[in-house]
């Protein structure tokens, strides 16, 4: 069931040649969007003409939903069977789901939670198990966000998809500029699937990520201006300082800035959690590390192996801000890998390479011996007396068989050479020695 305001602008959208969503918006406009903006994302729509109220939403998505998710599409039938799933018995499942009360309690329940919904993940909450259905899908998604008493409601279709993106990315944006922002729960959410939505609708623009930093920064102090401290509007601000980590190397400065703005929020009513503060302090030091500032390296490195501060909190700030920390499996046994593939690996290689550089090298002994990711298994051995130098041999004789990637390649030889400093330092001058020549086997090192 298509709302009115979605089914006007999608008939003015078909009708224009080429199609155009802002046009669309112009012509059916309940109010003139000031150019101040207009200037940031374009036109707005008023909350009022999407916002609908609770039993009008609860039949609006279910029934949507029942009518393109109710059967199985006859050209995924051999999909499906493929993966040993009965389409009777899959049809009669959901006939069960579908037409009951539980059915519809538990698919509110599911979208009130997860705020989305997929076929994908229908299916897994009926029948327990991922399955792999393709792109060929009529209805391909649902959104619900509570906002105060009412709902935003909005469904993406295979017809027309980028449409149905980019006015979602409307309906957002208008909330932004129109509602107070503290109405906006879970703004975190709701700003992840916005940037997904962008990243669709807007994917022919030349440097869309830059961009959307651009256009994000405008947003956010446009809200700030309009809207008293909140919860929603801390949540929007971690946001965009996460959004801008992502290319750090460019926004440096700007990181810095904005860390040092949202820490007020520790003297207010809505302070920073330990987890915030935990994932703020990691993109400082990140950050800190490509400006080579091995003072503040140093510093924000003792803050989060302190108690194990960062492991302790790794997993709710993956959860919570995934793009923050980088995941990838750690690898004790091996010199050899990408170190900005996992977040102890990668602290450990800018904390090494800051020690080095001030000449704290007993600091960065200590550090060896303390954790096999510091270096790696062997290595620690040697350190700690558990083994001799020559146990690092056996290892190096593989080396030349290996063929390496550019990144793991000058991130190996790099970090080396922290170890070769360190160690020629202190009283491992032998494990020194082995380790140049350990280095020069991996720069003859072919690439893949």
């Amino acid at each position: 069931m298509l709302l009115p305001i979605d089914e006007q602008l999608h008939k003015q959208y078909k009708m224009m040649d080429p199609p155009s969503l802002e046009r669309a918006m112009a012509k059916i406009a309940k109010h003139d969007t000031p150019a101040d903006v207009r200037a940031i994302m374009g036109r707005t729509l008023l909350p009022q003409q999407f916002l609908i109220e609770e039993e009008e939403t609860a039949n609006a998505i279910f029934s949507e939903a029942r009518k393109y998710w109710g059967r199985i599409p006859e050209s995924l039938h051999a999909r499906f069977l493929a993966q040993h799933i009965q389409i009777e018995k899959l049809h009669a499942q959901l006939d069960n789901f579908f037409y009951s009360q539980q059915g519809k309690e538990q698919f509110l329940t599911y979208l009130r939670q997860h705020n989305a919904m997929t076929l994908p993940q229908l299916l897994q909450l009926l029948i327990q198990r991922t399955i792999d259905i393709g792109d060929d899908i009529a209805l391909k998604q649902i959104y619900l966000y509570p906002i105060d008493a009412r709902y935003m409601v909005h469904f993406i279709y295979q017809q027309d998809e980028l449409f149905w993106y980019e006015l979602f990315c409307k309906k957002v944006y208008s909330l932004c500029i129109h509602e107070p922002i503290d109405l906006v729960p879970k703004l975190l959410q709701l700003a992840k699937h916005f940037e997904q939505a962008v990243k669709i609708s807007y994917a022919h623009v030349d440097n869309l990520n830059v961009h959307y930093e651009q256009r994000m920064q405008q947003l956010i102090l446009f809200v700030t201006n309009y809207n008293p401290p909140s919860a929603s509007l801390k949540q929007l601000d971690l946001y965009y300082i996460f959004l801008l980590a992502r290319r750090k190397k460019y926004n440096g400065e700007h990181i810095i800035y904005k860390i040092k703005e949202i820490r007020a929020w520790d003297q207010g009513d809505h302070v920073l959690t330990k987890t915030e503060k935990v994932a703020l302090r990691y993109v400082l030091f990140t950050v800190h590390a490509l400006r080579e500032e091995y003072g503040k390296v140093i510093s924000n490195a003792h803050y989060l192996l302190n108690d194990e501060c960062l492991n302790n909190y790794a997993i709710k700030i993956m959860l919570n801000y995934e793009d923050v920390l980088p995941a990838f499996p750690a690898n004790e046994q091996t010199l050899i890998k990408n170190y900005h593939q996992n977040y102890m690996e990668q602290l450990y290689y800018y904390y090494l390479e800051a020690l080095v550089a001030l000449k704290k090298y007993k600091e960065a002994l200590h550090i060896i011996k303390s954790d096999p990711l510091a270096s790696c298994m062997i290595v620690q051995d040697i350190v700690t007396n558990q083994t001799d130098n020559e146990a690092l041999d056996a290892r190096m004789q593989a080396i030349k068989n290996q063929t390496l990637d550019e990144a793991t390649k000058h991130q190996t030889l790099h970090f080396l050479t922290q170890l070769i400093a360190i160690f020629e330092a202190t009283t491992y001058k032998g494990l020194a020695r082995r380790l140049k020549v350990a280095y020069e086997k991996i720069k003859e090192a072919p690439l893949n």
